[in-house]
């Protein structure tokens, strides 16, 4: 079971370096997808949560307050 904090790359190419708990994404950590886009922030059991940003792969990026992923 992953708790505190660790890297953890899936298969499909997603890598999480950050806070776990109980297995999940939980606390602050940088989520990289397959795309190149990059979140860094809050996460809530698994759910971007709080306040992060989205780094677009053409350098676009999106500045907000995150709940329940949304």
């Amino acid at each position: 079971m992953m708790e505190g904090v660790g890297t953890f790359t899936w298969k499909d190419g997603r890598k999480y370096n950050g806070t776990w708990k109980e297995n999940l994404m939980h606390g602050n950590g940088r989520l990289e997808l397959p795309d190149h886009t990059i979140y860094e922030g809050g996460f809530l059991f698994d759910l971007k949560h709080g306040e992060g940003v989205l780094n677009y792969p053409d350098g676009k990026k999106l500045y907000g307050t995150w709940e329940g992923g949304k």
